[in-house]
């Protein structure tokens, strides 16, 4: 029974968190959708423009304050409400600290371009995306600290239906501002920039006038808004230490993956296309195993906070049950007949399309595997991040990636012939390894003796 119980506060924290990772991501899909009315170079800049920005966003800013979820956990289990408080401001500190170089890059994003030698129409489209974008980095900033903060002490309610309405409203702004209608001008990627700027914004006044509303009703409620307290160093080096190492790891396995696309582009152009297809029907699945880490995340901080050592193994594999149940139903169609899934994004039955179902079959099946094992890999990732413990899973997660994952992947598919197939064998052979260091270092620092568990002070 505990362990359905457990469960059932797993899903709980990650169902809403879940969905409202999907509806963000759809969020970049509706400006794909009204992108694709422009020319060639207009979408690519666009595109490349998008992903820089929100790579950049995600890197340097997303990673380090997402540890709020974590302190504000914490500190709630045992009840310390001003620490909570400190922290969570802090948070706030932190964003207006790393969204100014996140700004920087963002601002003088076609200068970078033209460096790297990118077609001047393309990288003229990424700026004008940029100088619109620009504004939205530091409102959705503090937006994640209010996000996680209020994830993290089970009251998300209200975050749900912001993101529900912004993502009706994005819809509307941006019909409006990139396709240019009801009398306004036509802005292509600086309208998409534009809308997502007003989103931010908008997003960030409604959570913090909702939750104002709630915390005069709730029996703990925390005064983040008020009794400012001074910036202190070791609050901010506490952050950086803890998020730095995420940081570092989300641009690494963001780098392996570009690579590998850059090899299976090397392998041939079906083979690409293939892979392309496959990773947009994936990434659902991606969203979903976010949502359960995050609330492994938040569960291991607050059994720690109590000393409750003995739960958090139990916390891992329960949390780990959870995400293969999200996983299930994308898995069962993948091995049930893949051509279903194929057929969502081309014409199966055309004769011109036969090499790009049988690579989309193969690298499908493949990626099914590799999903299931990089399902538990993230699960052990969120655990240890609710224990503090975010340095030496890097080095893990860089080592198996690029040594397994590349080195080992560039050598199968090119020095043994062994073509895609090759790319993925050893992308899930680091998954796995990668995995297996992981559990063992979960084992390590859940000892009773460990140094981890040992409860830290309220402003460590």
């Amino acid at each position: 029974m505990q362990w359905i119980a457990e469960g059932r506060r797993i899903i709980k924290v990650a169902v809403p968190l879940s969905i409202v990772y999907l509806i963000e991501s759809m969020m970049a899909f509706v400006d794909s959708v009204f992108m694709g009315r422009f020319r060639a170079d207009e979408i690519a800049g666009y595109g490349l423009g998008a992903r820089i920005v929100f790579d950049a966003t995600n890197v340097i800013c997303l990673c380090v304050i997402g540890m709020v979820a974590v302190f504000s956990a914490k500190y709630d289990a045992i009840q310390d409400k001003r620490a909570v408080e400190v922290h969570v401001q802090h948070g706030f500190y932190m964003c207006f600290l790393l969204s100014l170089p996140v700004v920087l890059v963002t601002l003088n994003l076609d200068s970078l371009l033209v460096a790297f030698n990118v077609d001047l129409a393309v990288s003229l489209q990424a700026d004008q995306y940029a100088q619109g974008a620009v504004y939205s980095i530091l409102p959705l900033a503090l937006f994640c600290v209010l996000r996680d903060h209020s994830a993290a002490v089970s009251d998300f309610s209200s975050i749900l239906y912001i993101t529900l309405f912004a993502s009706v409203f994005k819809a509307v702004i941006s019909y409006v501002l990139i396709l240019g209608e009801f009398g306004f001008p036509r802005l292509g990627a600086y309208g998409a920039g534009l809308s997502t700027s007003l989103v931010s914004w908008g997003m960030l006044a409604a959570e913090i006038a909702l939750y104002s509303l709630s915390n005069r009703k709730s029996r703990k409620a925390y005064a983040i808004f008020t009794g400012w307290v001074t910036p202190r160093f070791s609050l901010v080096k506490k952050y950086l230490a803890m998020g730095l190492p995420l940081s570092a790891n989300s641009l690494v396995i963001s780098l392996m993956f570009i690579v590998l696309m850059l090899f299976t582009e090397k392998v041939g152009t079906l083979e690409l296309a293939a892979a392309q297809l496959v990773f947009s029907y994936i990434y659902p699945v991606f969203m979903l195993v976010e949502g359960v880490r995050e609330a492994i995340a938040i569960r291991v901080a607050q059994e720690h906070a109590l000393g409750n050592v003995h739960k958090v193994r139990r916390l891992t594999v329960v949390a780990s049950m959870v995400s293969m149940l999200f996983l299930f139903p994308f898995a069962f169609v993948v091995f049930f007949d893949s051509t279903l899934v194929a057929s969502m994004f081309f014409n199966v039955n055309d004769s011109s399309n036969f090499g790009l179902l049988t690579q989309f079959n193969l690298i499908i099946c493949l990626a099914a595997l590799s999903i299931v094992v990089e399902c538990v890999q993230v699960i052990l990732l969120g655990a240890l991040k609710g224990l503090e413990d975010t340095k030496v899973p890097f080095l893990i997660n860089t080592t198996t990636a690029w040594l397994i994952g590349v080195a080992g992947g560039y050598y199968l598919a090119f020095n043994l012939d062994q073509g895609v197939v090759g790319l993925w064998v050893a992308l899930i052979f680091s998954h796995l390894l990668s995995l297996l260091l992981l559990m063992l270092r979960l084992l390590l620092v859940t000892r009773p003796n460990s140094s981890l568990l040992r409860m830290s002070s309220t402003y460590d």
